[in-house]
């Protein structure tokens, strides 16, 4: 190891030491995306949601899951496809406008 990956990797520890104790400009959190709800929401099954989102049942059922937790930013095909969009705005009235808005 050189001097500049042990540098990083120092660096990288003070940062998640500062986060640890309050300080949240040491790092980025993100948050998961619910994609179960969604799909429920559009009332799609696994295969159909996959197959009209280009992903893989697998995938999708690993998200369900939480085997692997997916960002609504890291979820490239989400925001990219219109009709995705459309089944999103759809799901976020069915949040705000049911019986808590």
């Amino acid at each position: 190891m050189n001097d500049e990956n042990f540098k990083g990797m120092v660096a990288g520890l003070e940062d998640a030491i500062g986060f640890m104790r309050g300080d949240k400009s040491r790092a980025t959190v993100h948050h998961a995306v619910d994609i179960k709800a969604i799909r429920k929401a559009v009332g799609e099954t696994q295969e159909q949601f996959a197959a009209t989102d280009h992903i893989s049942r697998g995938t999708l059922r690993d998200w369900e899951q939480a085997r692997r937790v997916q960002t609504l930013q890291l979820v490239p095909c989400l925001p990219s496809i219109p009709w995705t969009l459309s089944r999103l705005s759809d799901y976020w009235r069915t949040l705000f406008d049911g019986p808590y808005g």
